[in-house]
């Protein structure tokens, strides 16, 4: 009988972490799952490191793939998982031992929500907890969804629904995740479970300047990709300012309703409110929101991120921190 719950870990020359995040996993208060190590053609120790846990729990299995990138190798994984819930965890991050127990609990109990997600803490290359993530702070819907990534860490999905949508798309490369979730928020429900499950390393290896930019590009894909989606193609544009990585979304100057509309494509309506006002959005994936009222929008006046200003717990929200 398969297990209910698969878990990936995918690792590439992550030897100095990859330890933790196995033993994250198998130290959860849930045991019916089974753990997944897909190796992406390390030249470091990873494999070897994968194996020795798989030699010491049968609920580990190990691939040892040539290297592909993020994007295919999650693919290719998730393809050989066999449970009717799957996630994954970054071979740099830690699991809280209860997240598994606590999120299947959630989509077990609620057989509408095909994705739930929890809060996480950042910490940094030694461990170290620097405080409370900052896109905890953002409340989900769908339409805030197109321009903030709160549904960040971690991630439990429904098999079904996960397949129903078409699963990873590999041409969004950098963007992969956050094409999932936009996608998968137009499919199903999301639920946000608001407990610090998931501790998010912040470390060298994923703050390089390539990387930030890559996402940033790949991000305003999927945004334009899920405007068109949604039927707000025709309505509604996303810009990018490099290098600061700034998303601009503006209303074309041609729509039909005229100013003053709020018919933004078919059953959508914004939904964020400010003492009775409705406003319109911006901003950058994976930050803040920053919300003006919907006139401005409607004048053609372009709406942009400002900048990232420090947190009280020494992590960077409100306006605009950056991936």
């Amino acid at each position: 009988m398969s297990p209910s719950i698969s878990i990936l870990i995918t690792t590439y020359n992550r030897e100095q972490y990859l330890s933790a995040a196995i033993e994250s996993v198998l130290a959860q208060t849930y045991s019916d799952f089974e753990l997944l190590i897909w190796d992406d053609g390390s030249t470091d120790r990873s494999l070897e490191i994968a194996h020795t846990y798989a030699n010491q729990d049968d609920r580990v299995r190990v691939v040892a793939a040539s290297h592909q990138g993020i994007a295919r190798t999650r693919k290719a994984a998730i393809a050989q998982m066999v449970s009717k819930y799957i996630g994954w965890v970054d071979s740099d991050d830690i699991l809280a031992p209860t997240a598994l127990a606590e999120t299947a609990a959630v989509l077990d109990a609620h057989p509408e929500t095909g994705l739930v997600y929890t809060d996480y803490l950042d910490m940094d290359t030694n461990g170290q907890i620097r405080g409370y993530g900052s896109r905890c702070r953002i409340p989900y819907s769908p339409q805030r969804l197109l321009v903030d990534f709160m549904t960040f860490h971690f991630r439990l999905i429904r098999r079904d629904v996960f397949e129903r949508i078409g699963g990873i798309d590999e041409s969004s490369q950098y963007a992969y995740d956050y094409d999932l979730c936009l996608r998968l928020s137009e499919a199903t429900q999301v639920r946000r479970l608001p407990k610090p499950l998931y501790f998010y390393r912040n470390h060298p290896g994923n703050r390089s300047l390539e990387y930030k930019q890559q996402q940033i590009l790949w991000s305003q894909i999927a945004i334009a990709n899920a405007l068109q989606r949604r039927g707000l193609a025709n309505r509604c544009e996303i810009e990018v300012k490099l290098p600061e990585g700034r998303f601009i979304l503006r209303r074309k100057e041609s729509v039909p309703g005229g100013v003053g509309s709020r018919e933004w494509g078919v059953g959508y309506k914004p939904e964020l409110t400010n003492r009775g006002k409705k406003f319109s959005i911006a901003g950058g994936v994976g930050s803040f929101l920053v919300a003006l009222p919907l006139a401005t929008l409607l004048q053609g006046n372009p709406v942009q991120a400002q900048a990232i200003t420090p947190a009280n717990d020494g992590t960077k929200h409100d306006r605009f921190s950056q991936w």
